[in-house]
């Protein structure tokens, strides 16, 4: 059975190794597009990571609500931090690096509290493709929500983010 930790503990914890490791060598590109595949495939995409992410190291109590946090915005001690946790392996018989499985159920757990969390703010994602938003879209801008695109070197976000009310 594998033990996960909380996400108060999961960020306390990667706030510890942020500093024990922020005067390391840097990661190389390669190495973080690969950190930035298993963190999506784990949270389920681009915003999922940039709201857990925001989580992890940005979010101090009190704030409201979670912004999503690009991964050019890492220091390379939070890197070394993530690496640290999504913990790679070679598995030999099919030659591919895959998560530690504790990573896998921490980073899900994470990714739906950072989603869905009273701090956090609702968002619609929206298919690039489609330029005529519902109507459910529409009455949401009406209200105060706003049209984000966001990108990085290896992806590109475009969703619609409006604040959520507390409970």
């Amino acid at each position: 059975m594998i033990t996960t930790r909380d996400v108060y503990q999961l960020r306390t914890d990667m706030l510890r190794t942020t500093g024990e490791w922020k005067d390391k060598d840097p990661l190389s590109k390669g190495h973080k597009g690969a950190l930035i595949g298993h963190l999506n495939k784990a949270m389920g995409g681009d915003l999922r990571r940039q709201l857990a992410l925001s989580f992890l190291f940005s979010w101090e109590e009190g704030d409201s609500p979670l912004e999503p946090m690009s991964t050019h915005n890492l220091s390379e001690g939070q890197w070394h931090a993530i690496r640290m946790w999504v913990d790679a392996w070679n598995e030999p018989e099919k030659d591919e690096w895959l998560p530690a499985e504790r990573f896998v159920q921490e980073a899900k757990i994470l990714a739906d509290y950072a989603e869905h969390d009273d701090y956090s703010e609702n968002v619609v994602e929206l298919d690039p493709m489609f330029d005529d938003y519902p109507e459910t879209v529409k009455d949401a801008m009406k209200l105060g929500g706003e049209i984000v695109e966001e990108s990085d070197e290896l992806h590109s976000s475009r969703f619609m983010r409006f604040k959520k009310g507390r409970k």
